[in-house]
């Protein structure tokens, strides 16, 4: 077959399929190429309210996308407690929030504490002037047909000053 084809018509095979072949090896060693699970950290925690229900807490999350391509988070599942040993809640919420490639994102997590637990948040407020909490659970990343838990762990702390306020908030004013 080569004999009988023009010397230009066979170089030029040739550089097609080079080119394709390629093209093919870099797809290939770019589909291949583990994407790197987000990494979750906390930024704060704000006491947004207290009520005759309980203390409604705000904690904002910084999830990094360390991939070139975006992600998308689903859902957020996660315990909190206090002191590493007092639960005070259990969370889901589900989020839906793009994760751009090669950066960090905020999510804000709310988190309801029911008065049982906040006695203890309390109790914890009196010994120390800061209650440490801890945040651990899983996120979950990808689309409708392909997703998956990440896993995280996230630590901050509760100042007495915040809690003092939401419990003032929460009383009714007398008129005296």
């Amino acid at each position: 077959l080569a004999s009988t084809m023009e010397p230009k018509m066979l170089d030029r095979l040739r550089w097609v399929a080079l080119a394709v072949l390629s093209l093919t090896l870099a797809f290939w060693a770019m589909g291949c190429s583990k994407p790197e699970p987000p990494t979750v950290t906390s930024e704060k925690v704000v006491v947004k309210k207290s009520s005759a229900d309980g203390l409604d807490l705000e904690v904002t999350l910084n999830a990094k996308n360390p991939n070139s391509i975006k992600l998308t988070a689903r859902s957020i599942k996660a315990k909190v407690t206090i002191n590493q040993a007092t639960e005070l809640a259990e969370v889901t919420v589900p989020t839906k929030i793009t994760l751009p490639d090669n950066k960090t994102t905020q999510i804000v997590v709310p988190v309801k504490v029911q008065w049982g637990a906040a006695a203890a948040v309390a109790l914890a407020a009196m010994n120390s002037p800061t209650v440490p909490f801890t945040m651990k659970g899983t996120a979950n990343v990808g689309g409708d047909s392909l997703n998956v838990d990440i896993p995280f762990t996230v630590q901050g702390t509760l100042t007495r000053q915040q809690l003092i306020d939401a419990v003032q908030g929460a009383i009714p004013q007398l008129p005296f």
